[in-house]
């Protein structure tokens, strides 16, 4: 009997500290053939997960009866970020002889951003559905996700209009999304929501940094990528604990700092801090010439120093904002020339034929 095998990959990348486990033995043994392309899976499902050796044999069963439903072939990626349970060992016994399921195993805890990074760079299908192993967003609900990526649209994400958890973190959860959307333009409602699905040009195109999975669909907007949201069913953390302490918020906030530095398109470094710098000179400057008109002089030698040294700051920090952009725009430019940049996106399709 041929062995039922999984699509081939690298089963161990030492330079990023990732071993990858297929779930075959066959796979495992290296008795797999190369996989047919037709057959290759066009749906990765993501799924990290940590110290979560309670939820993953009733997460894999459901996993495994929504892969059933598809219609199209699909493979789920386990990402362990440093688990110190045994979640690893009860995976392995629950994906069994599943060809669909593999494991990828972090050497330690690096983050869900770094697990995301890791399962993309690890999965083969053109559709990637990002999924936390808490139980709390039901498997059943990504074919209404995948549906909305086939009618057009790049990334979708979860809607808990209903979320179980706590009034705390209903509250906080709240004012953040309602901070982000006012501030970034996107207008969803749940932008933390664990379920989302999105096209892989689109998640590729997105450098994962600590902390910045909660971001993925603002750059992923702001890139010119088509983003929706789906209102889903979801349901309370039956077993575990959450793994997010207070350094989530701070880490929150510091992510959004960085997205709203890193809008896109991409504009000139030495336009967005020069301008600002240059508004600073000129505020410098109008200061300076009113204390001048005000006597000015009489007031340095009366020993009250303070005005001009508040002009002097401002006038300082327009002219460090100015060099900054400049030096900024060096580095644009620098990496474009070395073919790591670029300064336009292409849509896909609208290119002219040759």
């Amino acid at each position: 009997m041929e062995p039922h095998c999984p699509p081939q990959g690298d089963p161990v990348d030492s330079r990023h500290g990732i071993a990858v486990e297929p779930a075959s033995p066959a796979a495992r043994d290296g008795a797999c053939p190369t996989p047919d392309p037709v057959s290759a899976p066009s749906v990765s499902i993501l799924v990290p997960f940590i110290d979560e050796a309670l939820n993953l044999p009733s997460l894999i069963a459901e996993l495994r009866a929504a892969l059933d439903r598809f219609e199209r072939p699909a493979e789920v990626v386990l990402i362990d970020d440093g688990s110190k349970d045994e979640s690893v060992s009860v995976a392995r016994a629950a994906i069994s002889e599943d060809w669909r399921f593999s494991i990828v195993r972090l050497r330690s805890q690096s983050g869900k951003s770094a697990a995301l990074s890791a399962g993309c760079d690890h999965s083969h299908g053109e559709i990637l559905v990002t999924l936390d192993a808490d139980m709390q967003d039901p498997p059943s609900e990504i074919p209404k996700l995948i549906a909305r990526i086939d009618a057009g649209d790049d990334l979708v994400v979860g809607w808990r209009k209903r979320r179980k958890t706590g009034l705390h973190r209903r509250a906080l959860s709240t004012c953040f999304n309602f901070l982000v959307a006012r501030t970034t333009g996107t207008g969803l409602h749940d932008l933390n929501c664990g379920l989302k699905a999105c096209r892989r040009a689109a998640f590729e195109s997105i450098y994962l940094s600590t902390g910045m999975h909660r971001f993925i669909p603002v750059v992923a907007h702001a890139r010119g990528f088509r983003v929706s949201e789906l209102p889903i069913e979801t349901r309370p953390r039956m077993a575990g604990r959450s793994k997010y302490g207070v350094w989530r918020y701070f880490e929150t906030c510091l992510g959004l700092l960085t997205v709203l530095c890193d809008r896109e398109p991409p504009r000139s470094p030495a336009c967005a801090l020069g301008a600002g710098g240059l508004v600073l000179l000129i505020v410098a400057a109008l200061a300076a010439a009113g204390l001048s008109w005000l006597g000015g002089a009489d007031t340095l030698a009366a020993g009250t120093a303070i005005p001009w040294i508040l002009v002097a700051m401002i006038g300082l920090l327009g002219t460090q904002l100015i060099v900054c952009g400049l030096l900024g725009e060096l580095l644009l430019l620098r990496l474009a020339r070395a073919g790591k940049g670029s300064l336009y996106r292409l849509r896909e399709g609208e290119t002219l034929p040759q």
